[in-house]
């Protein structure tokens, strides 16, 4: 019998790596976490790549971690395509909409196709003791994996189940060749 061992962290293309910490208000972010929101909004827009994680943090009042989504694809479209295609999965009525993107030429539109919600939420104060530099942001920021594993403190495998399998695939194909016999 063989098993894989991994001597050293998977290293992942840029892209594969671009992940998302995207603040939202947190009756947003129990919709998103629900399932019953899939479609995120969002007015300036984010370089990812599907297959991307965005890790949800939920805003004032409840200021906490409290879930991780994949994306599923990419768009940024006129704001009244973006109403007309997808306005069912987007949680906001009408109104809501129009406000969200007055002013605005172009609206992203990240569609969701994994959502796993934390069993606990991890407050603010438990964000900036497990990485001092933790800010949240107004709208999104990029993290990288060194950051997204202090800030998860071993609840990884819940970001490590919505990566892409190609990603894994590749990891493991990547690290064959140190095998080991079972003891």
């Amino acid at each position: 019998m063989w098993r894989f061992t991994v001597a050293a962290p998977v290293k992942m293309t840029e892209n594969q790596s671009r992940n998302l910490l995207l603040s939202v208000k947190p009756n947003f972010a129990d919709l998103l976490l629900s399932g019953e929101k899939t479609a995120e909004l969002r007015r300036t827009q984010p370089r990812v790549n599907p297959g991307a994680v965005a890790l949800v943090y939920s805003s004032t009042p409840q200021k906490a971690l409290v879930g991780a989504i994949r994306i599923d694809s990419v768009h940024t479209l006129d704001p009244a395509k973006v109403w007309e295609r997808w306005a069912p999965r987007c949680g906001l009525r009408r109104a809501e909409f129009n406000n969200y993107v007055a002013g605005c030429n172009a609206v992203t539109v990240l569609l969701l196709d994994k959502v796993r919600a934390f069993p606990v939420p991890i407050s603010l104060a438990i964000l900036r003791h497990r990485w001092d530099r933790f800010v949240a942001p107004q709208s999104f920021r990029y993290v990288v994996a060194n950051e997204i594993a202090a800030l998860l403190n071993g609840e990884g495998r819940i970001v490590e189940e919505l990566s892409l399998e190609s990603t894994i695939a590749s990891g493991y194909s990547q690290h064959a060749s140190q095998r080991s016999p079972r003891a």
